[in-house]
């Protein structure tokens, strides 16, 4: 190369340098870097305290979800407790122990009252004496009792007795095979037959 141009590019490269605004471009530069830096650290800071943050909020909110399924479960309950009385009084059942307690019993036809007057040792049986109280104006002439008492046994008992309207009418079965501490309980279902009004 010529020597004379060489000195020339030299030259004016020394001149670029020592100008003051190329010296500022460099800085701006340099300052540029250092903000992407600090920006970039920031935004990363940043990003993992949202990231715990969010973890947080999800185990809050996993709790809460528990904790309102386990509400509607009670509720659901208690909704079903609640709607359990409109069927709760087609079976009574009964506790050998409670003598003269009367409980409601609806039936097919009408709405009786039932306690349990006594219970008796006949033989291997035991004889079951009931009050049957019919609030109604009707007037029922037999009936059916299906029973079930002790270890699930079961029968059901055809009866002749008039349950007279505005009374209590006394009623007596046996059931068989039973020992006094066999029985445990007593459920009763009462099925009408005939109906005679006034």
């Amino acid at each position: 190369m010529n020597p004379k141009l060489l000195a020339t590019y030299i030259f004016t490269g020394l001149l670029l340098v020592g100008l003051p605004g190329c010296k500022q471009y460099v800085e701006t530069v340099a300052d540029l870097k250092k903000s992407l830096n600090d920006y970039q650290q920031t935004s990363t800071n940043e990003l993992s305290e949202y990231k715990k943050s969010l973890l947080a909020l999800q185990e809050v909110l996993g709790q809460e979800i528990v904790t309102l399924n386990k509400k509607i479960a009670d509720l659901q309950t208690k909704i079903a407790a609640l709607d359990a009385p409109k069927a709760s009084y087609q079976s009574v059942v009964l506790d050998p122990k409670l003598l003269k307690v009367y409980q409601r019993l609806d039936a097919n036809l009408g709405t009786f009252l039932i306690s349990l007057e006594s219970i008796s040792v006949d033989k291997n049986d035991l004889k079951v004496r009931l009050n049957i109280g019919n609030p109604s104006t009707m007037a029922f002439h037999g009936f059916k009792l299906k029973t079930t008492w002790g270890a699930n046994l079961q029968k059901e008992f055809s009866l002749t007795e008039v349950l007279k309207p505005g009374a209590w009418n006394t009623v007596s079965f046996t059931l068989p095979k039973t020992k006094l501490n066999e029985l445990e309980r007593l459920e009763l279902v009462l099925v009408t037959d005939r109906v005679h009004l006034k």
